[in-house]
């Protein structure tokens, strides 16, 4: 596997307000699809198939990060179009997406509460459907605490995801789950 990357970034640190990137990267890959060494492995590319790919990844991110009293807000993208040389078919484009909201409410109650997006070309490892399957992510979340001493807190939340796969064999790993967590806990402040 090899591998070139470019990238045109400003200079910028966490505290920054906004950001944005621009990159281009190529990478070569000998056994794209995870194929064994044996002869057979070959027979089982689709016809046109490549085992070997050169791939073109050129991406364009952004970052927002607001402050307001005590209220935080960042917003994260990123968009990329992904060329495959050799097997065309793979061209796609893929995103990562993030927004969160760091909350407070006055002295002892705080909180974050997100949302994020994501489209990718599912992993060929471990994998028997030779071709693209871009898998889509949905996730929210929202937690929060009552820290009413600098030592004690009581926290809960909740969070959702569902992820769906565009290859229709493969519908039977889509899946939607839920959860919820609580706790009560002590923070020593001792050194």
């Amino acid at each position: 596997l090899l591998g070139w990357s470019h990238a045109v970034q400003s200079a910028a640190d966490e505290t920054d307000v906004w950001r944005i990137s621009v990159r281009d990267s190529i990478r070569h890959d000998d056994n794209l699809f995870r194929l064994s060494d044996n002869s057979g492995s070959v027979a089982l590319l689709p016809p046109g198939a490549s085992r070997s790919d050169t791939i073109n990844k050129a991406s364009v991110a952004g970052l927002l990060n607001f402050e307001l009293s005590r209220q935080k807000i960042i917003l994260e993208a990123q968009i990329d179009t992904n060329h495959y040389f050799s097997n065309s078919e793979l061209d796609h484009i893929s995103t990562d997406d993030h927004a969160l909201w760091q909350w407070s409410l006055g002295k002892y109650f705080t909180g974050d509460i997100g949302y994020n997006y994501r489209i990718y070309q599912s992993s060929f490892t471990n994998n028997t459907i030779i071709g693209k399957d871009l898998i889509t992510e949905n996730a929210s979340f929202a937690i929060g605490q009552f820290a009413w001493d600098p030592n004690w807190r009581i926290r809960g939340g909740i969070n959702w995801t569902k992820a769906q796969h565009s290859e229709v064999s493969r519908n039977t790993l889509d899946r939607q789950t839920s959860g919820f967590l609580t706790g009560f806990d002590y923070i020593s402040t001792a050194n």
